[in-house]
């Protein structure tokens, strides 16, 4: 176990309405909590020694609008402090342990040398995250805001299997703020980085959060023409056509997801985005071919092929969300028999997406 100790690093301001339970999810399962103090004032670091005790290292930098900045600052101190494994918790996390014992995690993350870095699944399973990482390390974070780790490759950061993690709600003020806060911080940055294509699909998904899909189109474009990374490609076509449908531009929202499987065709959710744009135009046998093809590359019934992708996904596209525009159309062109299969099979697909989703109750901090 001397090899596999661990310090968690969390990067907070004022958070005392919500740190407590995130420091609760992490503290017996490491031997450090490392808290990166960018400017705290109220009680939560307080909260914080309340709850990790002698376990807690506080280290002080001022907020700088940079995430990835603060987090490799994270990285070098879970070294100094003894530690060879560093697992990122923000103060609106909860961390999902389940059978996962302490004793157990530190056998599993030390049972693969070539391992640099645990991804982690979010409840829901919508994406992975990199959580655990080896130290020290080569891998630094980028990104002023939506970070990611660069340097891993494929081999190099395995799902960590039967943990998952959770994100607190924000209310309508809070999620303002933040995409208010991301607008500026990535319109730097598509212009420093004009060839990366991620930032021009964080602005696009900013941009339409914010409803101003017009300007979304155009940026999402932009990120798939880039063209260095296919699965970011599919899902900036299929971003793009969510905002066209938003616009009711139903036949260009299909053109894009053509454009989209032509490049990554293991992505269900673009077949199912098309048939449900052409189940709006009145199109309802395309609404039926475009609705089997997903079902034939996704989870309820296909072959499951999307299987391996990091990130970027929706849930109804891989399970009930063809099944449901194939009963609605089938009962559009008089074969009301099949519509009634589809249905039970829709149902069906539901509950199998709930089980893959691990739902639990609300809880508030």
């Amino acid at each position: 176990m001397r090899t596999t100790s661990i310090a968690a690093t969390m990067v907070s301001g004022n958070s005392e309405s919500m740190v407590r339970d995130a420091v609760m999810s992490v503290v017996n399962y490491v031997d450090r909590v490392v808290l990166i103090d960018t400017g705290i004032n109220d009680s939560t670091e307080r909260i914080v020694r309340e709850v990790a005790g002698i376990k807690l290292h506080v280290l002080k930098r001022p907020w700088d609008n940079d995430f990835a900045g603060m987090r490799n600052t994270a990285l070098p101190q879970a070294e100094a402090i003894g530690c060879q494994w560093a697992l990122t918790i923000n103060t609106d996390e909860r961390m999902l342990w389940g059978d996962v014992t302490p004793e157990k995690l530190r056998l599993t993350i030390a049972a693969d040398p070539l391992a640099r870095a645990y991804m982690v699944m979010t409840q829901d399973n919508s994406y992975a995250k990199e959580r655990l990482i080896r130290v020290p390390t080569s891998l630094f974070w980028q990104g002023r805001t939506h970070e990611t780790i660069i340097g891993a490759g494929v081999n190099e950061r395995p799902e960590l299997y039967g943990v998952s993690f959770w994100e607190l709600a924000k209310n309508p003020e809070q999620i303002k703020i933040k995409l208010e806060r991301d607008l500026v911080i990535l319109r730097e940055e598509i212009v420093g980085k004009p060839n990366v294509s991620r930032w021009w699909y964080y602005l696009g998904q900013t941009l339409s959060s914010l409803g101003q899909h017009a300007g979304a189109i155009e940026v999402f474009d932009r990120s798939a023409s880039v063209r260095d990374w296919a699965e970011l490609f599919a899902w900036a076509c299929y971003s793009s056509a969510k905002s066209l449908s938003e616009l009711k531009r139903f036949r260009e929202a299909v053109d894009r997801c053509g454009i989209g499987l032509a490049i990554d065709p293991k992505s269900p959710e673009l077949a199912w985005m098309a048939g449900w744009c052409e189940y709006q135009q009145g199109q309802w046998n395309d609404a039926i071919a475009w609705s089997l093809m997903s079902l034939a590359i996704g989870h309820a019934e296909g072959a499951a092929v999307a299987n391996d992708r990091i990130g970027f996904r929706n849930l109804l596209g891989w399970y009930e969300g063809p099944l449901d525009v194939l009963r609605y159309s089938l009962r559009k062109v008089g074969r009301d028999a099949e519509a009634n299969e589809y249905e039970t099979r829709c149902q069906s697909a539901k509950l199998q997406s709930k089980r893959k989703c691990h739902l639990h109750p609300k809880v508030s901090s």
